[in-house]
C-alpha cells in the first residue's frame, strides 16, 4: 500500500474552503496535527467516500487556487491598454465587441 504525502501551507485557510466544497464536513474531522496527516487523510477519505489520493489531490487543487491570484501590475497593463486605444480611435467611430 501506497503512502500518500501532504504538504499544507495554511491550514485554516485550507480547513475554510474544505468546509465550503464539502459542507458536510464538521470542525471535529478537520483538526490537523503536524505528523498525523495520515489520519487526517484517512478520516476524509471515509467521511467523502473518496480516497486517500483523491482527498490529497483536492487540498493540492484547493492550496493551488491561494497562488494563483492575479496580479495587480498585470490587471492595470490590461486597463491602461484598453484605455490608450480607445483615446487612439477618431471621434465618431465605434469600438466593435
Amino acid at each position: 500500500m501506497e503512502t500518500t504525502t501532504l504538504k499544507i501551507a495554511n491550514w485554516n485557510e485550507l480547513k475554510g474552503k474544505l468546509k465550503q466544497k464539502y459542507p458536510i464536513l464538521t470542525d471535529a474531522e478537520l483538526v490537523y496535527t503536524a505528523g498525523k496527516e495520515a489520519e487526517l487523510l484517512s478520516g476524509l477519505s471515509k467521511k467523502l467516500g473518496k480516497t486517500e489520493e483523491e482527498i490529497s489531490d483536492i487540498i493540492d487543487e484547493l492550496q493551488g487556487s491561494q497562488k494563483e491570484a492575479v496580479k495587480p501590475s498585470e490587471s492595470s497593463k490590461t486597463e491602461s491598454g484598453l484605455k490608450e486605444k480607445k483615446e487612439a480611435m477618431p471621434t465618431g467611430v465605434k469600438e466593435s465587441e
